[in-house]
Protein backbone atom coordinates (compact mmCIF):
# COMPACT_ATOMS: atom_id res chain seq x y z
CA UNK A 1 0.00 0.00 0.00
CA UNK A 2 3.17 2.70 0.82
CA UNK A 3 4.27 1.56 -2.93
CA UNK A 4 1.17 2.49 -4.26
CA UNK A 5 0.92 5.77 -2.12
CA UNK A 6 4.11 6.83 -2.71
CA UNK A 7 4.84 5.56 -6.71
CA UNK A 8 8.05 3.16 -5.81
CA UNK A 9 7.99 -0.22 -7.09
CA UNK A 10 8.81 -2.74 -4.62
CA UNK A 11 10.13 -0.72 -1.65
CA UNK A 12 10.57 -2.27 1.15
CA UNK A 13 9.57 0.53 3.94
CA UNK A 14 10.05 -2.24 6.79
CA UNK A 15 12.23 -1.00 9.94
CA UNK A 16 14.06 1.66 10.59
CA UNK A 17 15.95 2.44 7.53
CA UNK A 18 12.22 1.41 5.62
CA UNK A 19 11.06 3.78 7.87
CA UNK A 20 13.36 6.81 6.82
CA UNK A 21 12.69 6.00 3.16
CA UNK A 22 9.29 6.45 3.79
CA UNK A 23 10.04 9.96 5.56
CA UNK A 24 12.07 10.90 3.34
CA UNK A 25 9.55 10.35 0.29
CA UNK A 26 6.57 11.91 2.24
CA UNK A 27 7.96 15.05 3.84
CA UNK A 28 8.76 15.63 -0.74
CA UNK A 29 5.28 15.42 -1.42
CA UNK A 30 4.09 16.93 1.49
CA UNK A 31 5.76 20.36 0.35
CA UNK A 32 3.84 20.69 -2.57
CA UNK A 33 0.23 18.68 -2.07
CA UNK A 34 -1.83 19.28 1.07
CA UNK A 35 -3.31 16.32 1.25
CA UNK A 36 0.47 14.26 1.09
CA UNK A 37 0.57 16.60 4.24
CA UNK A 38 -2.09 15.21 6.01
CA UNK A 39 -1.05 11.10 5.19
CA UNK A 40 3.18 13.25 6.67
CA UNK A 41 1.72 14.26 9.82
CA UNK A 42 -0.26 10.94 10.79
CA UNK A 43 2.56 8.52 10.04
CA UNK A 44 5.10 10.86 11.13
CA UNK A 45 3.71 12.76 14.55
CA UNK A 46 4.92 15.81 15.63
CA UNK A 47 8.26 15.26 18.24
CA UNK A 48 5.96 16.46 21.07
CA UNK A 49 3.49 13.77 20.44
CA UNK A 50 3.18 10.73 22.97
CA UNK A 51 2.69 8.68 19.57
CA UNK A 52 6.04 7.93 18.02
CA UNK A 53 7.58 5.23 15.46
CA UNK A 54 10.52 3.25 16.95
CA UNK A 55 11.64 0.49 15.05
CA UNK A 56 8.24 0.17 13.27
CA UNK A 57 4.97 2.27 13.24
CA UNK A 58 3.31 3.70 15.74
CA UNK A 59 0.04 2.29 14.76
CA UNK A 60 1.09 -1.46 14.85
CA UNK A 61 0.48 -1.45 18.16
CA UNK A 62 -3.30 -0.72 17.93
CA UNK A 63 -3.43 -3.95 15.67
CA UNK A 64 -4.75 -6.06 17.92
CA UNK A 65 -7.71 -3.88 19.24
CA UNK A 66 -11.15 -4.41 18.61
CA UNK A 67 -13.47 -2.94 16.66
CA UNK A 68 -12.09 0.08 14.72
CA UNK A 69 -8.74 1.34 15.70
CA UNK A 70 -5.83 3.84 14.57
CA UNK A 71 -3.83 0.73 12.87
CA UNK A 72 -7.27 0.51 10.29
CA UNK A 73 -7.44 4.17 9.63
CA UNK A 74 -3.62 4.24 8.56
CA UNK A 75 -4.79 1.55 5.95
CA UNK A 76 -7.54 3.66 5.10
CA UNK A 77 -5.66 6.61 4.33
CA UNK A 78 -3.50 5.63 2.48
CA UNK A 79 -6.36 3.64 -0.35
CA UNK A 80 -7.82 7.36 0.04
CA UNK A 81 -4.67 9.30 -0.72
CA UNK A 82 -3.93 6.32 -3.46
CA UNK A 83 -7.42 7.08 -5.17
CA UNK A 84 -6.53 11.20 -4.28
CA UNK A 85 -3.72 11.23 -6.41
CA UNK A 86 -5.59 9.95 -9.84
CA UNK A 87 -8.51 12.75 -9.06
CA UNK A 88 -6.81 15.46 -7.31
CA UNK A 89 -10.03 16.44 -5.94
CA UNK A 90 -9.15 17.64 -2.51
CA UNK A 91 -12.58 18.16 -0.85
CA UNK A 92 -13.48 14.42 -2.06
CA UNK A 93 -10.14 13.57 -0.50
CA UNK A 94 -11.32 15.78 2.73
CA UNK A 95 -14.88 13.96 2.68
CA UNK A 96 -13.72 10.61 2.40
CA UNK A 97 -11.39 10.69 5.69
CA UNK A 98 -14.31 12.13 7.65
CA UNK A 99 -16.15 9.20 6.89
CA UNK A 100 -13.90 6.81 8.26
CA UNK A 101 -13.18 9.05 11.48
CA UNK A 102 -16.45 8.50 12.05
CA UNK A 103 -15.81 4.69 12.22
CA UNK A 104 -14.09 5.16 15.47
CA UNK A 105 -17.48 5.91 16.89
CA UNK A 106 -16.59 7.68 20.51
CA UNK A 107 -14.05 5.65 21.08
CA UNK A 108 -10.65 7.79 23.09
CA UNK A 109 -13.44 10.56 22.59
CA UNK A 110 -12.97 10.75 19.09
CA UNK A 111 -16.45 11.13 18.36
CA UNK A 112 -17.32 13.67 20.80
CA UNK A 113 -13.96 15.66 19.55
CA UNK A 114 -15.18 15.35 15.67
CA UNK A 115 -18.41 16.82 16.60
CA UNK A 116 -17.12 19.84 17.81
CA UNK A 117 -14.76 20.78 15.08
CA UNK A 118 -17.03 19.41 11.84
CA UNK A 119 -17.35 23.54 11.29
CA UNK A 120 -13.82 24.18 12.11
CA UNK A 121 -11.90 25.03 8.72
CA UNK A 122 -8.91 22.99 9.66
CA UNK A 123 -10.93 20.33 11.12
CA UNK A 124 -8.63 17.30 9.13
CA UNK A 125 -5.03 18.65 10.71
CA UNK A 126 -7.58 18.89 14.84
CA UNK A 127 -8.46 15.56 14.16
CA UNK A 128 -5.13 14.00 12.91
CA UNK A 129 -3.58 16.10 16.36
CA UNK A 130 -6.43 14.75 18.54
CA UNK A 131 -5.45 10.72 17.53
CA UNK A 132 -1.91 11.80 17.28
CA UNK A 133 -1.81 13.60 20.60
CA UNK A 134 -0.31 16.46 19.35
CA UNK A 135 -0.15 19.51 21.96
CA UNK A 136 2.29 21.63 20.12
CA UNK A 137 -0.40 21.56 17.06
CA UNK A 138 -3.38 22.56 20.05
CA UNK A 139 -0.92 25.60 21.40
CA UNK A 140 -0.80 27.04 18.30
CA UNK A 141 -4.32 26.49 16.60
CA UNK A 142 -6.44 26.29 19.84
CA UNK A 143 -4.23 28.88 22.31
CA UNK A 144 -4.52 25.44 24.71
CA UNK A 145 -1.32 24.34 27.09
CA UNK A 146 -1.55 20.78 27.76
CA UNK A 147 0.57 18.05 27.84
CA UNK A 148 0.33 15.06 25.25
CA UNK A 149 -1.09 12.59 27.63
CA UNK A 150 -4.18 14.42 28.52
CA UNK A 151 -5.60 15.44 24.95
CA UNK A 152 -7.83 12.54 24.81
CA UNK A 153 -10.21 13.98 27.82
CA UNK A 154 -13.51 14.89 28.61
CA UNK A 155 -11.92 18.40 30.07
CA UNK A 156 -10.15 18.70 27.00
CA UNK A 157 -12.88 18.29 24.85
CA UNK A 158 -14.43 20.97 26.94
CA UNK A 159 -11.43 23.70 26.47
CA UNK A 160 -11.63 22.96 22.96
CA UNK A 161 -14.64 23.68 22.16
CA UNK A 162 -15.20 26.39 24.74
CA UNK A 163 -11.67 28.15 22.37
CA UNK A 164 -13.85 27.15 19.55
CA UNK A 165 -17.35 28.97 20.73
CA UNK A 166 -15.14 32.30 21.31
CA UNK A 167 -13.67 32.28 18.00
CA UNK A 168 -17.00 31.63 16.03
CA UNK A 169 -18.09 34.89 18.12
CA UNK A 170 -15.12 36.55 17.02
CA UNK A 171 -15.65 36.02 13.24
CA UNK A 172 -19.04 37.16 13.94
CA UNK A 173 -18.23 40.69 15.65
CA UNK A 174 -15.39 41.24 12.32
CA UNK A 175 -18.61 40.11 10.06
CA UNK A 176 -20.18 43.03 11.88
CA UNK A 177 -17.20 45.29 11.58
CA UNK A 178 -17.19 44.28 8.10
CA UNK A 179 -20.81 45.06 7.35
CA UNK A 180 -20.30 48.96 8.89
CA UNK A 181 -17.30 49.33 6.47
CA UNK A 182 -19.81 48.92 3.71
CA UNK A 183 -22.37 51.32 5.20
CA UNK A 184 -19.43 53.73 5.79
CA UNK A 185 -18.86 53.59 2.03
CA UNK A 186 -22.08 53.63 0.73
CA UNK A 187 -22.57 57.36 2.93
CA UNK A 188 -19.51 58.78 1.14
CA UNK A 189 -20.56 57.63 -1.98
CA UNK A 190 -23.97 59.19 -1.23
CA UNK A 191 -22.27 62.42 0.05
CA UNK A 192 -19.98 62.54 -3.13
CA UNK A 193 -23.05 62.31 -5.18
CA UNK A 194 -25.06 65.18 -3.14
CA UNK A 195 -21.97 67.09 -4.07
CA UNK A 196 -22.09 66.36 -7.57
CA UNK A 197 -25.70 67.24 -7.61
CA UNK A 198 -25.52 70.34 -5.63
CA UNK A 199 -22.52 71.79 -8.63
CA UNK A 200 -24.89 70.92 -11.35
CA UNK A 201 -27.64 72.58 -9.67
CA UNK A 202 -25.28 75.35 -9.70
CA UNK A 203 -24.79 75.42 -13.44
CA UNK A 204 -28.27 75.45 -14.01
CA UNK A 205 -28.90 78.63 -11.98
CA UNK A 206 -26.44 79.76 -14.20
CA UNK A 207 -27.59 78.98 -17.02
CA UNK A 208 -30.92 80.01 -16.31
CA UNK A 209 -29.20 83.82 -15.64
CA UNK A 210 -28.05 83.79 -19.00
CA UNK A 211 -31.27 82.59 -20.91
CA UNK A 212 -32.86 85.66 -19.01
CA UNK A 213 -30.23 88.34 -20.06
CA UNK A 214 -30.65 87.15 -23.80
CA UNK A 215 -34.36 87.87 -23.28
CA UNK A 216 -33.89 91.10 -22.28
CA UNK A 217 -31.52 91.72 -25.12
CA UNK A 218 -34.56 89.94 -27.23
CA UNK A 219 -37.13 92.29 -25.86
CA UNK A 220 -34.94 95.67 -26.44
CA UNK A 221 -34.50 94.47 -29.87
CA UNK A 222 -38.21 94.00 -29.98
CA UNK A 223 -38.75 97.41 -29.12
CA UNK A 224 -35.98 99.04 -31.47
CA UNK A 225 -38.15 97.09 -34.29
CA UNK A 226 -41.63 98.37 -33.61
CA UNK A 227 -39.98 102.33 -33.08
CA UNK A 228 -38.53 101.89 -36.54
CA UNK A 229 -41.44 100.61 -38.31
CA UNK A 230 -43.47 103.47 -36.91
CA UNK A 231 -41.38 105.89 -38.12
CA UNK A 232 -41.35 104.66 -41.65
CA UNK A 233 -45.13 104.24 -42.13
CA UNK A 234 -44.98 107.87 -41.32
CA UNK A 235 -42.18 108.59 -43.90
CA UNK A 236 -43.40 106.63 -46.88
CA UNK A 237 -47.07 105.15 -47.05
CA UNK A 238 -46.03 103.27 -49.89
CA UNK A 239 -43.74 101.03 -47.87
CA UNK A 240 -47.14 99.26 -46.65
CA UNK A 241 -45.77 95.72 -47.57
CA UNK A 242 -42.34 96.15 -45.87
CA UNK A 243 -43.76 97.16 -43.26
CA UNK A 244 -45.87 94.04 -42.88
CA UNK A 245 -43.12 91.87 -43.48
CA UNK A 246 -41.40 93.49 -40.27
CA UNK A 247 -44.80 92.83 -38.44
CA UNK A 248 -44.83 89.61 -39.19
CA UNK A 249 -41.22 89.21 -37.83
CA UNK A 250 -42.09 91.02 -34.77
CA UNK A 251 -44.66 88.18 -34.04
CA UNK A 252 -42.38 85.47 -34.88
CA UNK A 253 -39.38 87.55 -32.22
CA UNK A 254 -42.65 87.50 -29.74
CA UNK A 255 -43.43 84.05 -30.34
CA UNK A 256 -39.25 83.14 -29.62
CA UNK A 257 -39.87 85.04 -26.36
CA UNK A 258 -42.45 83.01 -25.24
CA UNK A 259 -41.02 79.62 -25.89
CA UNK A 260 -38.07 80.74 -23.76
CA UNK A 261 -40.12 82.16 -20.97
CA UNK A 262 -42.18 78.30 -21.06
CA UNK A 263 -38.52 76.63 -21.37
CA UNK A 264 -37.74 78.84 -17.87
CA UNK A 265 -40.64 77.37 -16.19
CA UNK A 266 -39.39 74.31 -17.24
CA UNK A 267 -36.13 75.09 -15.97
CA UNK A 268 -37.98 75.91 -12.38
CA UNK A 269 -39.36 72.62 -12.11
CA UNK A 270 -36.52 70.83 -12.83
CA UNK A 271 -34.86 72.68 -10.02
CA UNK A 272 -37.49 72.31 -7.50
CA UNK A 273 -37.21 68.45 -8.09
CA UNK A 274 -33.28 68.58 -7.35
CA UNK A 275 -34.00 70.27 -4.27
CA UNK A 276 -37.02 67.56 -3.71
CA UNK A 277 -34.05 65.03 -4.37
CA UNK A 278 -31.03 66.10 -2.75
CA UNK A 279 -33.58 66.71 0.98
CA UNK A 280 -34.62 62.66 0.02
CA UNK A 281 -30.77 62.08 -0.02
CA UNK A 282 -30.05 63.82 3.00
CA UNK A 283 -32.47 61.82 5.21
CA UNK A 284 -31.17 58.50 3.52
CA UNK A 285 -27.82 59.55 4.76
CA UNK A 286 -29.44 60.44 8.93
CA UNK A 287 -31.05 57.11 8.40
CA UNK A 288 -27.50 55.40 7.54
CA UNK A 289 -25.88 56.83 10.49
CA UNK A 290 -29.13 55.57 12.66
CA UNK A 291 -28.61 52.11 11.53
CA UNK A 292 -24.95 52.13 12.04
CA UNK A 293 -24.96 53.58 15.84
CA UNK A 294 -28.08 51.05 15.85
CA UNK A 295 -25.71 47.90 14.66
CA UNK A 296 -22.60 49.02 17.11
CA UNK A 297 -25.14 48.94 19.84
CA UNK A 298 -26.08 45.27 18.78
CA UNK A 299 -22.83 43.86 18.79
CA UNK A 300 -21.95 45.28 22.20
CA UNK A 301 -25.10 43.93 23.36
CA UNK A 302 -24.58 40.32 22.07
CA UNK A 303 -20.94 40.21 22.88
CA UNK A 304 -21.80 41.00 26.72
CA UNK A 305 -25.34 38.75 26.22
CA UNK A 306 -22.48 35.60 25.11
CA UNK A 307 -20.28 35.77 27.97
CA UNK A 308 -23.44 36.07 30.18
CA UNK A 309 -25.02 33.24 28.94
CA UNK A 310 -22.08 30.80 28.36
CA UNK A 311 -21.23 31.53 32.46
CA UNK A 312 -25.07 30.74 33.43
CA UNK A 313 -25.15 27.67 31.45
CA UNK A 314 -21.75 26.57 33.43
CA UNK A 315 -23.36 27.35 37.03
CA UNK A 316 -26.50 25.43 36.00
CA UNK A 317 -24.63 22.17 34.77
CA UNK A 318 -22.90 21.76 37.61
CA UNK A 319 -26.04 22.75 40.26
CA UNK A 320 -27.87 19.77 37.92
CA UNK A 321 -24.92 17.48 39.15
CA UNK A 322 -25.41 18.09 42.52
CA UNK A 323 -29.05 17.56 42.45
CA UNK A 324 -28.40 13.99 41.11
CA UNK A 325 -25.51 13.35 43.53
CA UNK A 326 -28.02 14.02 46.17
CA UNK A 327 -30.62 11.34 44.50
CA UNK A 328 -27.59 9.22 43.83
CA UNK A 329 -26.35 8.95 47.31
CA UNK A 330 -29.25 8.01 49.07
CA UNK A 331 -30.73 5.67 46.90
CA UNK A 332 -27.81 3.82 46.68
CA UNK A 333 -27.83 3.20 50.78
CA UNK A 334 -31.37 2.77 50.59
CA UNK A 335 -30.85 0.06 47.95
CA UNK A 336 -28.21 -1.61 50.38
CA UNK A 337 -30.92 -1.40 53.18
CA UNK A 338 -33.96 -3.80 50.40
CA UNK A 339 -30.76 -5.68 50.14
CA UNK A 340 -29.68 -6.32 54.05
CA UNK A 341 -33.60 -6.45 55.16
CA UNK A 342 -33.99 -9.76 52.45
CA UNK A 343 -31.25 -11.27 53.97
CA UNK A 344 -31.55 -10.21 58.24
CA UNK A 345 -35.20 -9.70 58.23
CA UNK A 346 -34.69 -10.61 62.45
CA UNK A 347 -31.87 -8.28 62.65
CA UNK A 348 -32.76 -5.23 60.07
CA UNK A 349 -35.85 -3.21 61.27
CA UNK A 350 -38.55 -2.33 58.63
CA UNK A 351 -38.80 1.60 58.31
CA UNK A 352 -39.61 3.70 55.27
CA UNK A 353 -37.96 6.23 56.13
CA UNK A 354 -34.48 7.05 54.36
CA UNK A 355 -32.63 8.60 57.57
CA UNK A 356 -33.40 5.46 59.56
CA UNK A 357 -32.69 3.14 56.68
CA UNK A 358 -29.12 4.82 56.49
CA UNK A 359 -28.71 3.51 60.30
CA UNK A 360 -29.81 0.13 59.71
CA UNK A 361 -27.17 -0.35 56.62
CA UNK A 362 -24.47 1.36 59.40
CA UNK A 363 -25.44 -1.22 61.91
CA UNK A 364 -25.12 -4.16 59.49
CA UNK A 365 -21.81 -3.11 57.57
CA UNK A 366 -20.21 -2.88 61.48
CA UNK A 367 -20.35 -6.75 61.82
CA UNK A 368 -17.05 -8.51 61.56
CA UNK A 369 -17.65 -10.37 58.59
CA UNK A 370 -18.42 -7.19 56.40
CA UNK A 371 -14.91 -5.19 57.35
CA UNK A 372 -13.82 -5.66 53.72
CA UNK A 373 -16.56 -2.99 53.41
CA UNK A 374 -15.71 -1.10 55.88
CA UNK A 375 -15.51 2.20 53.40
CA UNK A 376 -19.19 2.54 53.41
CA UNK A 377 -19.45 3.31 57.01
CA UNK A 378 -16.86 5.64 56.89
CA UNK A 379 -18.54 7.22 54.12
CA UNK A 380 -21.70 7.27 55.31
CA UNK A 381 -20.04 9.22 58.18
CA UNK A 382 -18.45 11.71 56.53
CA UNK A 383 -21.04 12.91 54.99
CA UNK A 384 -23.76 12.52 58.08
CA UNK A 385 -26.47 13.92 55.22
CA UNK A 386 -26.26 17.02 56.32
CA UNK A 387 -23.60 17.80 53.67
CA UNK A 388 -26.52 17.44 51.27
CA UNK A 389 -28.90 19.68 52.53
CA UNK A 390 -27.75 21.89 50.01
CA UNK A 391 -28.77 19.83 47.12
CA UNK A 392 -32.52 19.64 48.32
CA UNK A 393 -33.69 22.75 46.12
CA UNK A 394 -35.14 20.88 42.78
CA UNK A 395 -37.40 18.05 42.21
CA UNK A 396 -36.27 14.31 41.62
CA UNK A 397 -35.46 13.43 37.80
CA UNK A 398 -36.40 10.20 36.70
CA UNK A 399 -35.59 10.78 32.95
CA UNK A 400 -32.26 9.70 33.68
CA UNK A 401 -31.46 6.17 32.38
CA UNK A 402 -27.93 6.19 34.07
CA UNK A 403 -26.60 7.88 37.20
CA UNK A 404 -23.46 9.32 36.92
CA UNK A 405 -21.45 7.94 40.55
CA UNK A 406 -18.40 9.92 39.36
CA UNK A 407 -19.76 12.79 40.81
CA UNK A 408 -18.96 11.45 44.04
CA UNK A 409 -15.62 11.90 43.97
CA UNK A 410 -15.96 15.33 42.07
CA UNK A 411 -18.31 17.51 44.50
CA UNK A 412 -17.67 15.37 47.62
CA UNK A 413 -13.36 14.76 47.86
CA UNK A 414 -13.02 17.46 49.66
CA UNK A 415 -15.59 16.54 52.68
CA UNK A 416 -13.31 13.26 53.28
CA UNK A 417 -9.79 12.97 54.61
CA UNK A 418 -9.73 9.17 52.31
CA UNK A 419 -9.97 8.55 48.75
CA UNK A 420 -13.51 8.06 47.86
CA UNK A 421 -12.54 6.35 44.47
CA UNK A 422 -13.47 2.81 46.05
CA UNK A 423 -16.87 4.13 47.55
CA UNK A 424 -17.27 5.70 43.92
CA UNK A 425 -16.64 2.25 42.34
CA UNK A 426 -18.34 -0.03 45.22
CA UNK A 427 -21.91 1.92 44.32
CA UNK A 428 -21.48 2.42 40.54
CA UNK A 429 -20.88 -1.74 40.34
CA UNK A 430 -23.74 -2.65 41.96
CA UNK A 431 -26.23 -4.49 40.53
CA UNK A 432 -29.15 -3.24 38.21
CA UNK A 433 -28.64 0.14 40.70
CA UNK A 434 -29.77 2.72 37.90
CA UNK A 435 -33.05 0.72 37.70
CA UNK A 436 -33.98 0.88 41.28
CA UNK A 437 -32.47 4.98 41.62
CA UNK A 438 -34.81 5.83 39.07
CA UNK A 439 -37.91 2.82 40.46
CA UNK A 440 -37.70 5.08 43.58
CA UNK A 441 -37.17 8.60 42.12
CA UNK A 442 -40.84 7.45 40.01
CA UNK A 443 -42.61 5.69 42.63
CA UNK A 444 -41.54 7.84 45.94
CA UNK A 445 -44.27 7.62 47.98
CA UNK A 446 -44.85 3.81 47.37
CA UNK A 447 -41.99 1.40 48.19
CA UNK A 448 -44.12 -1.52 47.92
CA UNK A 449 -44.34 -0.57 44.20
CA UNK A 450 -40.57 0.17 43.86
CA UNK A 451 -39.77 -3.95 45.41
CA UNK A 452 -42.07 -5.37 43.74
CA UNK A 453 -41.19 -3.61 39.99
CA UNK A 454 -37.62 -4.01 40.92
CA UNK A 455 -37.19 -7.37 41.91
CA UNK A 456 -39.17 -8.47 38.72
CA UNK A 457 -35.26 -8.00 37.00
CA UNK A 458 -33.07 -9.06 40.58
CA UNK A 459 -34.32 -10.02 44.03
CA UNK A 460 -32.94 -8.92 46.90
CA UNK A 461 -31.30 -12.26 47.84
CA UNK A 462 -29.68 -12.67 44.85
CA UNK A 463 -28.36 -9.29 45.43
CA UNK A 464 -26.92 -9.73 48.44
CA UNK A 465 -25.16 -13.64 47.12
CA UNK A 466 -23.35 -11.81 44.50
CA UNK A 467 -22.08 -8.89 46.49
CA UNK A 468 -21.47 -10.25 49.55
CA UNK A 469 -21.24 -14.14 49.46
CA UNK A 470 -19.78 -14.72 46.23
CA UNK A 471 -16.87 -12.49 47.82
CA UNK A 472 -16.26 -14.79 50.53
CA UNK A 473 -16.23 -17.48 48.35
CA UNK A 474 -13.66 -16.06 45.60
CA UNK A 475 -11.33 -15.24 49.13
CA UNK A 476 -11.67 -19.10 49.97
CA UNK A 477 -10.73 -20.17 47.15
CA UNK A 478 -8.11 -17.75 46.89
CA UNK A 479 -6.80 -18.94 50.18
Amino acid sequence: MLNDALGTESESYIGIDGIKKCYNALEKLSKEDKAALIVFLYFFPNDSSSEKNTESFWFIKYEKEKNYNEYEFAKDLLKIYSQYKKEKTYESFESKILEKIKLFKNSKLIGDFLSIVKEFDERILAIISYITKDPSYFEDAFEIFISSGKIQTFSFIKNASNYLTKRKLVLDIKKGLHLIGIYSNELEEVKSSNKKLTNELEEVKSSNKKLTNELEEVKSSNKNLTNKIIGLEDENSGLKNNNKRLMNVALDLEKAVSNLEKDNDKLKNNISVLKNNISVLNKKVGDLQINNNKMEGEIKALKKDSIEKEKKIGEMNERLEQIDLRDTVKLSIRYLYKVFLSKFPSEVNFTEKIWEQIDEVKKILSKPEFKDFCFIPEFIDMITFDKLAHFNHIAHDSTKKKRNFKNIKKYMQKYSNFDLEKVTSFLENLPHINEFINLNLLFYLDQGKVDAEFQKTITYADIYKTIFETKKEEEKKSD
